[in-house]
C-alpha cells in the first residue's frame, strides 16, 4: 500500500517528501501541513505520541488501511495503538475497505 500511495502522489504530481515513521522527529515533519501514514500496522508508543503531538498543533493526520495492532518488535496490542487518536478532531481514517 505505501509504494500505491507514494506512486499516486508522484504521478499527480502532489509535493510529497517521504520519511519512514520509526526514523522521523517532530523536526523533520514541521515544514508539512498533512502528515500521511499508510499501513501503520506495527507502530511504537513512541511514534504514536509524535502523531498525536503533531496532530494537536494542528496538522492533519491521515492514517490508511490499519490503526497500529502490533508493537513495533511485532507484539500485538491489547487494543490497536491508533484507536484512541482517530477520535481527534484533525485525525482522518480511511479503511482499507474503501
Amino acid at each position: 500500500m505505501q509504494k500505491e500511495v507514494l506512486y499516486l502522489l508522484l504521478r499527480t504530481g502532489v509535493p510529497t517528501t517521504l520519511y519512514y515513521l520509526e526514523c522521523v522527529g517532530k523536526a523533520e515533519l514541521a515544514p508539512h501541513a498533512v502528515i500521511l501514514v499508510p499501513l501503520p500496522l506495527a507502530i511504537g508508543r513512541e511514534q504514536v505520541q509524535l502523531l498525536a503531538s503533531l496532530a494537536d498543533e494542528g496538522k492533519q493526520v491521515v492514517i490508511c488501511g490499519e490503526t497500529g495492532s502490533l508493537d513495533e518488535d511485532g507484539t500485538p496490542y491489547d487494543r490497536p495503538a491508533l484507536e484512541g487518536l482517530l477520535k481527534h478532531r484533525r485525525v482522518s481514517f480511511v479503511s482499507a475497505a474503501a
